[in-house]
C-alpha cells in the first residue's frame, strides 16, 4: 500500500470500485485519501450503496440488476433473465460517475477542497426502471419486424494481448470528441512499474 499511497499524492483522481471494508482495511477510504493528498477527487462504486443494510455486500453489474428486479423484467419470477446485452447498467454508471468527476474538478477549481463521487450500480438500475418498461407485448409486436425496430448487436473489438486473445465490448454510444480508445487491456497483474506514465 505504501506504493500506491505514494503514487496517490501526485494524483488528481483517485478511483476505487472495491468492497467498503477493503478501502478500510488498506487505509485508502475517502477521508484518509483527503489527507494524503488534499484536493484529491475520491470516486467509488458500490453495489448497493454506502448507507443501509446491504452496503458492505460485494457485487456487479448483474447482482445489481436482480435485486432490484431487472432480470424479472427480461424474464419472469419463475425464469429471471440476463438481457441480450448481457450488462445492465455498467455503462451507465461509469458515464454518471465521469460526470459526478468533472462536476468535482470544475467545483475544486473554483472553491479547492477534496470531493468524493459515489455511484452505487443497485440504485443505477432502480433509476433506469423509474424512467419506464416497455410492455413485452408491444416489444413482441415490433422487435425485428422492421429495419427500424431491428435488434442491433453490440459492437465487438479484438485485440491481442499478453495472456491472449481479448474480445470485449466497445462503448456502445460513440462520441465525435471523445472517442474511445483502449491502450491496455488484460495487463498480467505485476508486469508493469507503478510509475506515473509520461504524458
Amino acid at each position: 500500500m505504501k506504493v500506491v499511497k505514494n503514487l496517490l499524492k501526485d494524483a488528481d483522481i483517485f478511483f476505487a470500485n472495491r468492497r467498503p471494508e477493503l478501502m478500510q482495511e488498506i487505509g485508502l477510504t475517502a477521508e484518509e485519501a483527503a489527507i494524503l493528498k488534499p484536493g484529491i477527487i475520491y470516486c467509488n462504486v458500490s453495489t448497493h450503496g454506502d448507507r443501509g443494510p446491504r452496503a458492505g455486500r460485494p457485487g456487479f453489474d448483474q447482482v445489481a440488476g436482480s435485486v432490484t428486479g431487472m432480470m424479472v423484467f427480461e424474464g419472469d419470477l419463475e425464469n429471471p433473465k440476463i438481457p441480450v446485452i448481457n450488462v445492465v447498467n455498467d455503462y451507465l454508471v461509469s458515464w454518471i460517475a465521469s460526470i459526478g468527476v468533472m462536476a468535482a474538478l470544475r467545483k475544486r477549481a473554483k472553491e479547492g477542497g477534496s470531493y468524493r463521487v459515489h455511484v452505487s450500480l443497485s440504485r443505477v438500475a432502480l433509476w433506469i426502471t423509474s424512467l419506464g418498461i416497455f410492455d413485452k407485448s408491444y416489444v413482441e409486436s415490433v422487435a425485428n419486424k422492421t429495419p427500424e425496430h431491428a435488434e442491433k448487436k453490440p459492437e465487438l473489438f479484438i485485440l491481442e494481448t499478453a495472456v491472449g486473445t481479448y474480445r470485449g465490448y466497445t462503448d456502445q454510444v460513440h462520441m465525435s470528441e471523445t472517442p474511445e480508445y483502449y491502450r491496455t487491456v488484460l495487463v498480467p497483474r505485476g508486469s508493469s512499474q507503478p510509475v506515473w506514465l509520461v504524458r
